[in-house]
């Protein structure tokens, strides 16, 4: 327990300096919305996932595969005991809140990563829905700016976002202060000596 706790702050620090991708948060939220639903379906039966829109199967089906627990997602749907339609409704990033650690500190910007899933899980044998319903999860954290090109996955379009542009006052300020700081330090040499 004792190591646990001594490694919680690396464990942080690591977050920190590599947050996870959108798209790993994608999966992640993907994986906690299918999670709700997975506890209906009864020990044994066999299942078959249909991931809704085809555009999303081969980056998120990985996230279903855990919450199904190591099941045969591969079956036929006509010879499953049990189907689970997942339809992805809404995926998306967004970057938002510019702004500075500091004076002249990194440039931040708070991510905000969405995924709502609508879940229906039918028995074949006589049509029951077992579980019908849908969720919205969204994961928010605080990204360095130039971070934003590891974040997002070029082949993906759902993963990339538009980073939000910094503030006129903002990119005005660091300028200014350098400029008025020099100044004074060059007044304050020639007064002083003389």
């Amino acid at each position: 327990m004792l190591l646990l706790l001594a490694s919680w702050p690396l464990q942080t620090a690591a977050q920190q300096l590599h947050p996870p991708t959108n798209l790993e948060v994608m999966r992640v939220l993907v994986d906690s919305l299918a999670s709700e639903s997975a506890g209906v379906i009864p020990r044994g039966a066999s299942v078959a996932v249909v991931l809704r829109p085809d555009e999303v199967v081969w980056y998120l089906e990985p996230a279903l595969r855990g919450v199904m627990g190591g099941r045969d997602l591969t079956r036929p749907l006509d010879s499953a005991d049990v189907t689970a339609e997942y339809g992805v409704t809404d995926l998306r990033v967004e970057y938002i809140e510019p702004r500075r650690d500091g004076l002249f500190g990194d440039r931040l910007m708070t991510r905000r990563v969405t995924a709502a899933l609508s879940v229906r899980i039918v028995r074949r044998v006589d049509g029951g829905v077992l579980y019908a319903g849908e969720g919205r999860r969204a994961a928010v954290d605080t990204v360095l700016v130039e971070d934003q090109e590891r974040l997002e996955n070029p082949t993906i379009a759902l993963t990339r976002a538009p980073a939000p542009g910094e503030g006129f006052f903002t990119s005005l300020l660091e300028p200014l202060v350098l400029i008025g700081a020099l100044a004074v330090g060059v007044y304050l040499l020639f007064t002083v000596r003389s």
